[in-house]
């Protein structure tokens, strides 16, 4: 398999098990996005909007996330050009209130700006290695052959 295998931020230990990126190159280095199998949705927080305006472009786009509690709240939508693994992308992501981000900020001391959903793992050939935790990119050949 041809693949980029990417480290994760943070080790599983620390990081209450969860996977954790950082953007290494592109509009978005330096933000640290987690890796979530189970959202179909890209997510970032509103704090990382208004704290870089310039990397993100509001949306007229409106969506419905399910909080806690199945409970339905409208959210905005903004675009980022982002690049990964050296292939650039436009990623829409929905803008949640920083919360969550506040919450495990508050509990692990990592600073998150925003979740990559199954939508940017399925656009980027993305797995999720916890054994050795990284996450690999297979190149586009990869996928072509299968």
């Amino acid at each position: 398999m041809n693949a980029k295998a990417l480290k994760f931020c943070y080790d599983l230990e620390t990081s209450h098990g969860l996977p954790f990126i950082g953007m290494i190159e592109g509009n978005l280095k330096g933000m640290c996005f987690l890796i979530d199998s189970g959202s179909t949705e890209c997510v970032v927080f509103r704090g990382c909007v208004e704290s870089f305006p310039d990397k993100f472009t509001q949306l007229e786009e409106k969506g419905t996330m399910w909080g806690v509690g199945a409970i339905p709240y409208e959210t905005g939508y903004v675009m980022a050009d982002m690049e990964f693994c050296g292939r650039p992308n436009k990623v829409p992501f929905q803008v949640i209130d920083d919360a969550t981000a506040e919450r495990l900020y508050a509990e692990t001391g990592i600073t998150m700006h925003g979740v990559l959903g199954t939508n940017f793992m399925l656009a980027n050939n993305m797995l999720i290695d916890f054994v050795n935790q990284r996450v690999l990119v297979a190149s586009d050949s990869f996928r072509e052959k299968e």
